[in-house]
């Protein structure tokens, strides 16, 4: 899980021109199952109890963002010239107070200081579906950005807030509701050409943006798809869904959605529209597609799939 950025990743700036410059607010889905808690998020257990919806303020314990929300925080500017600072204190009078006091003035060259009130922004939480043991919700920054200004550092810090809680952000217009916005986005696709092996997972890492933990599982699972030769390697998002594979033919894919990555789909046909369909649409459809979880010896099976049908693709 990434904590911060240092700078707004590609992903939210896509995410913003998709507003078509309408007003935006940072949010996250989370798929959850019952029983367990973000700890970030004070109250929060996921039972069978619906969840009502409810806003909190992140602790000043989760971190440095957080304790910045709260209580502000300062940038010394050592790249910037030092100023004259008189510093004044009282003193006794021929070191006895009994004889009174008198002030004493200093002047010492300091560096400069920008100080930055907190914001005390909030983060609403709000149930959007229950299906068997999982439970999805959704979670907002309750604050509004018409853009992002020159000076990015107004939103990057509202991000970092958010992202510091919750692990994961995206952008989506003010106008619509977190579900009904997810469920009218379409995979944006893109098409990269096979490379070094190196630049290849780079360029990848920097479209969909993962965490340790996935980008770690990218690597390998990228490498078995390279060995097999493929024509291109794919990468789409939509919403949270961040996808990854490679094309071996016209209608040969082989890819995973990485958020939800215990499982390689391999599709002979129409797969930008298969993409499209939630597991459990596609478990239940008639398509043709093979579903290999990542289980033991998922390589070997695998590879097996798409070497039998690669020379009919």
């Amino acid at each position: 899980m990434k904590k911060s950025y240092r700078q707004i990743p590609e992903n939210i700036k896509r995410d913003i021109r998709k507003c078509n410059d309408k007003p935006f607010v940072v949010y996250a889905v989370r798929k959850l199952r019952k029983g367990s808690k973000l700890p970030n998020i004070p109250g929060l257990v996921i039972g069978n109890d619906p969840i009502e919806e409810f806003s909190f303020l992140p602790d000043a314990s989760t971190g440095t963002w957080a304790r910045r929300n709260i209580y502000g925080w300062e940038i010394v500017l050592k790249n910037e010239p030092m100023v004259t600072k008189t510093f004044t204190h009282e003193s006794p009078n021929f070191g006895d107070w009994s004889l009174g006091s008198h002030e004493v003035s200093q002047e010492r060259e300091v560096y400069q200081r920008v100080l930055f009130p907190g914001h005390a922004s909030t983060i609403k939480v709000t149930e959007l579906n229950r299906d068997g043991e999982y439970v999805t919700i959704g979670l907002e920054l309750e604050r509004t950005f018409d853009s992002i200004p020159s000076d990015t550092r107004e939103f990057l810090f509202a991000l970092n807030v958010f992202q510091e809680s919750v692990g994961s952000s995206a952008v989506r217009p003010t106008d619509t509701t977190i579900d009904s916005y997810i469920s009218s986005l379409q995979i944006d696709w893109e098409i990269l050409p096979i490379g070094e092996r190196d630049e290849v997972i780079r360029q990848i890492h920097n479209r969909l943006n993962p965490s340790p933990k996935e980008a770690k599982e990218i690597d390998e699972r990228l490498d078995l798809l390279l060995s097999l030769r493929p024509r291109d390697l794919i990468t789409g998002s939509s919403g949270f869904a961040r996808y990854v594979g490679a094309r071996y033919g016209d209608k040969l894919v082989a890819f995973e959605n990485i958020r939800y990555g215990n499982a390689l789909y391999i599709m002979f046909d129409d797969w930008e529209r298969l993409s499209r369909m939630s597991r459990i649409q596609l478990m239940n459809s008639d398509e043709k597609f093979e579903r290999i979880v990542h289980r033991q010896g998922w390589e070997i099976a695998a590879q097996a799939v798409i070497k039998e049908y690669k020379p009919y693709h």
